[in-house]
């Protein structure tokens, strides 16, 4: 899957770039695959374990030398002229102060928008706080490297600085095979960092995503009342999972709720590892368990 997604970057007609590749500690031939792409714009980094999606981003920030910043995961792909129009569409609104800018990502399959929310225009704060899915985009590199990682970065961003969205398809998600920002996997592995990160989300914005989008508000509890569950501290995540039902009605929060109580932690985290594979339309819905 690397080599679709590198050589949707080499094949673009922006050729001002500098594409950085972070192997997660991964125990594959990563490194052999990127041999055979000799291209002087290549950057490859290596974490000495596997430490997660953000961690894999700040050691890419690290090395970027560009002013502006974007992130394609492994198995996914940019779009013809994705690199151009992101680059010109930011150089044409920087002077009215814009630093980020957001375009559609789609299904490779059915060519469907994984965002969804939003309008063609400046994107406000409660705009992208309430908006659902994905969306893909760049930002300056002159914010820096602390402030560019993160949903609840974004979010603090959209107060500080401007931001615009295009209706626009640019990247590509392919769903045949688990990425660095969706493999359930990684989440296990790193349950006790997403529970602090929601965690974080709920003290800093969660009033206002009660007030302005309750569903929004109902997800984040939901995914933690789930993380709770699978660091085996059931009760914190059936009150949370509960807080959740009362805030939205829904029948996965209603089933998370039963197998928080009913099953032992190995059996729980064994069980939405089969769900999410062996469902179709898991990686389309994700939404009801993803943590971003």
């Amino acid at each position: 899957m690397l080599p679709r997604a590198i050589s949707s970057v080499l094949r673009q007609d922006f050729a001002d770039f500098q594409l950085v590749v972070v192997d997660d500690g991964s125990t594959d031939n990563t490194k052999e695959v990127l041999g055979a792409f000799a291209d002087p714009r290549l950057c490859y980094s290596r974490l000495s374990e596997n430490m997660g999606m953000f961690a894999a981003r700040k050691r890419g920030l690290d090395l970027t030398k560009g002013d502006y910043v974007c992130f394609l995961d492994d198995d996914d792909e940019l779009l013809p002229g994705a690199l151009r129009t992101t680059v010109e569409s930011l150089d044409r609104l920087s002077p009215m102060g814009v630093k980020m800018i957001w375009f559609d990502c789609v299904d490779a399959v059915t060519g469907r928008p994984y965002g969804s929310g939003l309008t063609q225009g400046f994107v406000s704060y409660e705009g992208f706080l309430c908006a659902r899915g994905d969306f893909w985009g760049a930002r300056d590199t002159r914010l820096g490297r602390e402030r560019l990682l993160g949903i609840q970065s974004m979010l603090k961003l959209h107060r500080e600085v401007k931001a615009y969205y295009f209706p626009k398809a640019l990247y590509l998600v392919h769903k045949d095979h688990p990425s660095l920002s969706y493999d359930p996997r990684s989440w296990v592995r790193n349950k006790d960092s997403y529970v602090l990160r929601i965690r974080e989300f709920l003290d800093d914005y969660g009033y206002d995503a009660e007030r302005l989008c309750p569903e929004v508000y109902a997800k984040k509890l939901a995914n933690l009342g789930l993380y709770l569950g699978l660091s085996g501290k059931k009760l914190e995540g059936f009150r949370a999972v509960l807080k959740s039902l009362k805030c939205v009605r829904s029948v996965w929060v209603v089933i998370l709720l039963v197998l928080i109580i009913v099953l032992p932690v190995g059996s729980l985290e064994g069980l939405w590892l089969r769900y999410y594979y062996l469902r179709p339309s898991a990686r389309r819905k994700r939404s009801q368990w993803s943590i971003d």
